[in-house]
């Protein structure tokens, strides 16, 4: 999934927020992040949690952080996974295609197909919900929106802070 958030802070200051979230520590509250931001605003970044008890997976969103006017945008992509609905139906189409292989002599293939499964299973489900925690990260640390400031779209914004004389 393609995304795009708006941030009123200066790019610099969401690289800068964004390396400090990548050396902070795990808490209950707050997963652990692993990658990288570099200073010219291209970053990756990684979320690792469990899909099903022991079995865990690792989500990596790419995006880049750039200045267009008075604005940052954060543009970037993320593997999205399937919705628990789609999962079920993953789940039981392949399972029907390994039997249709066993009926067809492919038994080799129709094992393979079973083996695949588990791990079909386990890439949509963690990307279904680690896609939503890193997006989360992003918009909490950069303080952004998938929504353009009301200033910025309005285009006659008054300027803060000014006094009347």
């Amino acid at each position: 999934m393609n995304f795009i958030l708006y941030s009123e802070k200066a790019a610099t200051d969401c690289i800068k927020a964004l390396t400090e979230r990548l050396h902070q520590s795990e808490t209950p509250t707050r997963p652990s992040l692993d990658g990288f931001v570099h200073k010219n605003g291209n970053f990756k970044i990684g979320l690792e949690q469990p899909v099903f008890r022991q079995l865990k997976r690792k989500t990596w969103i790419e995006g880049q952080i750039v200045k267009e006017g008075a604005l940052t945008l954060i543009r970037g992509h993320v593997p999205e996974g399937a919705a628990p609905q789609r999962q079920k139906f993953v789940g039981a189409i392949i399972p029907i295609a390994g039997v249709l292989l066993i009926l067809r002599g492919d038994l080799l293939l129709a094992l393979l197909a079973m083996i695949l499964i588990g791990y079909v299973l386990i890439t949509l489900r963690g990307d279904y919900f680690n896609s939503d925690r890193l997006l989360m990260e992003l918009e909490k640390h950069l303080k952004a929106s998938p929504k353009p400031p009301k200033s910025a779209a309005g285009g006659s914004a008054k300027p803060t802070g000014a006094k009347k004389s």
